[in-house]
């Protein structure tokens, strides 16, 4: 144990304690149930993610809306109402908290790209899209349910998939995700976006890439 993490030199992993993860749901499942909490019951929550980044990787970024929720308010008592994206990124962490407790140590810390395994994905907003890692690949047609003006979106719905489908022959690598799309690099370097929509994906592709020990970033190439 090291500051209150556990280090597991047999499985070279990093992750918190059992009582410390149940002591968090039990915080977590209250705060589901509420409107509103005072700003020192947002900030211990603030705390407690804060120290659980160390021991998980890539969800740092899940702490900015809850952060924005404190700015402005002065007195420990005040109250704070709870946004969508925020009870969206809390029941997020309750299923970081559960299901991916630790992170490995030693990491091959050379990103694989398109000189090797070749993770490309791309879309159209009239076609549909594809992703492609090596010789496997996935197609399909845009769903009903995706705006057609959201370009962002449907090029970030691939990536999604590669991660899921994929993940396991890329579990335990650094891994940069090709596309041509700027704003779906942006968006997956920094994991966060103005648009809710983009952010359920964000996090469908944080919980993949947890559930197989990836770390990652996005370059952009060219389109033709």
């Amino acid at each position: 144990m090291v500051y209150g993490i556990e280090v597991d030199t047999l499985k070279l992993e990093l992750r918190l304690p059992v009582e410390k993860i149940a002591k968090a749901t039990l915080l977590f499942d209250r705060l589901a149930k509420r409107r509103t909490v005072t700003l020192r019951e947002l900030q211990v929550v603030i705390g407690f993610l804060s120290f659980y980044c160390l021991a998980v990787a890539c969800v740092r970024p899940f702490l900015r809306c809850l952060i924005q929720l404190t700015r402005g308010i002065r007195r420990p008592h005040h109250y704070v109402t709870l946004t969508n994206e925020a009870r969206a990124d809390l029941l997020a962490w309750n299923t970081f908290l559960c299901s991916f407790n630790g992170k490995c140590m030693f990491l091959d810390h050379r990103f694989l790209s398109s000189d090797t395994i070749k993770p490309y994905t791309d879309a159209s907003s009239g076609i549909g899209f594809a992703a492609m890692f090596g010789t496997k690949w996935v197609a399909g047609t845009r769903h009903r349910s995706f705006s057609s003006s959201d370009i962002t979106l449907l090029e970030l719905y691939p990536l999604v998939l590669l991660t899921g489908i994929f993940g396991c022959y890329l579990a335990n690598h650094c891994i940069i995700f090709m596309t041509d799309n700027a704003g779906v690099v942006e968006i997956v370097n920094k994991l966060s976006s103005k648009n809710h929509h983009i952010m359920k994906l964000v996090r469908m592709l944080v919980l993949s890439c947890l559930k197989y020990n990836i770390l990652f970033r996005s370059q952009h190439v060219p389109g033709y």
